[in-house]
């Protein structure tokens, strides 16, 4: 761990000075010392070693595997850069994490993978400090290679949280936030919920079988209306008032508190299985299995699945929830508090008499916004 390293050239650029050991104390918290244009960003970076994944099954994952860094790095040579080594996890990489002055102590904190704050990551920071949110990213300055990451860096935020915070998951170029943390946590504490889902109006990856299943669709419906007023505009009058338009789990935004996330990777972990047969050799080959799904599913109509997809993992373990009549994980369909756009309008959109950006069909102004667009999931 390298606890204490600031990165006041974390944004825009990268500084080629040595970055100054950032000193903690109580008044530094997410706001006074932040100034995106100058690159001003207090906080602490941390590595989080191989080690700690090194008997999980994402040992071998991409992000950790030998590869030309490993050898640019003096991990390894060319030479011993072979076939059999770049299926293999280099014991010297790690998964660096950023955590804002004040994250160690608040009460909600949001956490997003960003391989580059220059080009996508400073959208959600700086979002989160018109709020006052604490944040913590992982991923900076390394490569992407696939939604395996995001769950990777995932885990090792949360091991560098302290406590049993609320944490808001979000994806870090595309989302907009507009919720103080008293907001979200009092949002979050009316819903009466472990995780809320941010929906979409797709089911995707799309699992077949799930459409099929009408006993846990009645009851995510049911537990999609439990919201209410949640979130509802000032002064709006909305054009279908009750109306829950996003029928599936999105994980471009949804959140819990940390050991309930905890709980939802060991899960997920749990869920991942690999295919009998590779589709290309050094293939990883781990993907979630979908949630009901036979040997005989697996290996057969779903073996087209290749590619590990965070949001089929996310699915599946909502529907499993919902197969054993839980009510404590709630799909949030009409954006009480997180919402995804699914390339509505702009039309659509208005501002309430409190500034707060809502949607007009279902008159909620949500905590985060979630700028997905639809067309990319259309085959």
């Amino acid at each position: 761990t390298n606890n204490g390293v600031a990165f006041s050239s974390f944004l825009r650029r990268r500084s080629s000075a040595t970055d100054p050991i950032y000193a903690k104390d109580s008044a530094a918290f997410l706001g006074d010392n932040y100034d995106l244009n100058n690159n001003n960003f207090p906080g602490q970076r941390m590595e989080i070693p191989y080690a700690f994944f090194q008997d999980t099954k994402w040992h071998d994952a991409p992000f950790f595997r030998f590869d030309g860094e490993s050898v640019e790095k003096g991990h390894i040579t060319q030479e011993e850069l072979t076939e059999a080594k770049q299926r293999q996890g280099d014991p010297k990489k790690s998964m660096p994490v950023f955590k804002t002055a004040g994250a160690d102590s608040a009460d909600v904190v949001v956490t997003a993978h960003a391989t580059d704050m220059n080009s996508f990551g400073w959208v959600i920071y700086d979002s989160a400090k018109k709020n006052g949110l604490e944040m913590v990213i992982s991923g900076e300055g390394t490569q992407f290679h696939g939604f395996a990451d995001k769950v990777i860096g995932l885990k090792a935020a949360l091991h560098a949280m302290p406590g049993n915070p609320i944490v808001v998951v979000a994806d870090a170029s595309d989302v907009f936030l507009q919720c103080s943390a008293s907001e979200f946590k009092d949002r979050f504490t009316k819903a009466e919920a472990d995780m809320v889902f941010g929906g979409e109006t797709q089911l995707w990856p799309e699992v077949s079988d799930y459409f099929k299943r009408d006993s846990e669709k009645a009851l995510k419906n049911e537990l999609s209306h439990s919201f209410g007023d949640i979130g509802m505009a000032e002064g709006v009058t909305p054009i279908n008032k009750n109306d829950i338009p996003n029928g599936w789990p999105n994980a471009g935004g949804w959140m819990a508190r940390k050991e309930a996330l905890l709980e939802y990777i060991s899960s997920t972990e749990e869920r991942m299985n690999k295919f009998s047969t590779e589709e290309w050799p050094g293939e990883w080959g781990y993907q979630c299995r979908p949630d009901g799904a036979t040997d005989a599913d697996w290996n057969g109509k779903y073996a087209g699945l290749r590619g590990f997809d965070d949001q089929l993992c996310l699915n599946a373990y909502n529907m499993a929830k919902l197969r054993q009549g839980d009510r404590r994980h709630k799909l949030d369909a009409d954006g009480s508090i997180l919402f995804s756009t699914n390339g509505c309008p702009v039309a659509d959109t208005g501002k309430d008499s409190k500034e707060k950006v809502y949607y007009k069909y279902t008159g909620k102004a949500p905590c985060l916004w979630h700028m997905n667009n639809p067309v990319a999931k259309i085959r």
